[in-house]
């Protein structure tokens, strides 16, 4: 948390520095975090703060990012398998999709990404 604090320590005393810092936390830490509320109270006072929410990926945009992994359409039944078991995080999507085509449980088969029967039975789309 001495990052937090640096940050902050940052800002205050630095206040014409040209620095852009990216951050990144989820809602849930804020509940067991007390230096990132501070964090973000003060940043937010100072008026250097600009919050971006993200949520989960869409089952559109989980699809979307499959096929640009994968190269090709992907079957809708394994897409649809695929952002219900990443939750539309893009990281587990992606190590998913890796896992899939490593097992050759995802293969691709008449220009499109399909989920062989293994897949389909574990993940009850049979």
């Amino acid at each position: 948390m001495a990052s937090l604090e640096l940050l902050c320590h940052l800002v205050r005393h630095q206040p014409n520095a040209h620095l852009l810092i990216l951050g990144a936390y989820r809602e849930s830490e804020l509940n067991c975090c007390p230096v990132l509320v501070r964090t973000i109270s003060e940043l937010s006072r100072l008026r250097v703060l600009t919050t971006i929410a993200i949520g989960p990926l869409s089952v559109a945009e989980t699809c979307m990012l499959a096929e640009g992994k994968l190269g090709g359409s992907l079957h809708a039944g394994a897409s649809s398998l695929l952002h219900t078991h990443s939750e539309g995080n893009p990281f587990f999507a992606e190590e998913l999709l890796d896992s899939w085509v490593e097992e050759g449980t995802l293969v691709h088969e008449h220009r499109q990404w399909v989920a062989m029967t293994s897949l389909a039975i574990c993940h009850g789309l049979a």
